[in-house]
């Protein structure tokens, strides 16, 4: 009887001690999983990149360019992203200025250090010359703008460095685009990827 009562006793204390044991396993694995998740979240983080320009033009034109972008870098020599565009233009003579403003999507692939190939599509909105008695413009159209080109990102210190493009608009339509050639240069700052 003594030995069926401390087997009783025991069976508990056995299924305590074997659950108390999965449960620590269980937070070990949680943890390491944890770990894991964030590692991958700063791996992803360390191939971000941002940068874009800003350009201001004075004289018989009066121009302002904000054109910031984020990209992720793919692989060791492929990255691609996205980015915003708004440039604000007024001439000299007219009393009316333009809001013109859009996105991008882009791709560079790295030939050989610093120098690099450019693809973008960008779909710009922009205002048409109908007016109404005021000079206002009372329409607006989008124009799509596809680049292919060289550029060249030359480092300036820890990871900034400053990016420099040949651009061909490949979609150029002298009526309709709202670049004056189908060439455009164009350069910026590129805060570049950990990795």
């Amino acid at each position: 009887m003594k030995t069926k009562s401390f087997l009783l006793l025991l069976l508990p204390l056995l299924f305590y001690f074997n659950a108390t044991a999965q449960e620590i396993e269980s937070e070990e694995g949680k943890n390491q999983e944890q770990e894991e998740q964030e590692e991958a979240g700063a791996r992803f983080f360390d191939r971000v990149y941002f940068g874009g320009n800003v350009g201001l033009q004075l004289g018989t034109a009066f121009f302002v360019d904000v054109s910031p972008l984020v990209g992720y870098q793919f692989t060791e020599r492929f990255s691609g992203g996205v980015g915003f565009t708004y440039q604000y233009i007024k001439l000299r003579e007219n009393e009316v200025g333009w809001n013109v403003y859009g996105g991008r999507i882009f791709a560079r692939y790295d030939i050989a250090k610093p120098f690099f190939l450019y693809g973008e599509l960008e779909p710009i909105n922009v205002p048409t010359s109908t007016t109404n008695g005021r000079g206002e413009v009372i329409e607006r159209r989008w124009s799509n703008a596809l680049f292919a080109g060289v550029g060249m990102l030359q480092p300036l210190g820890g990871r900034v460095g400053l990016s420099v493009m040949a651009l061909y608009n490949l979609n150029y339509d002298s009526q309709t685009s709202i670049y004056p050639k189908p060439y455009v240069i164009r350069g910026g700052i590129i805060i570049m990827p950990l990795r």
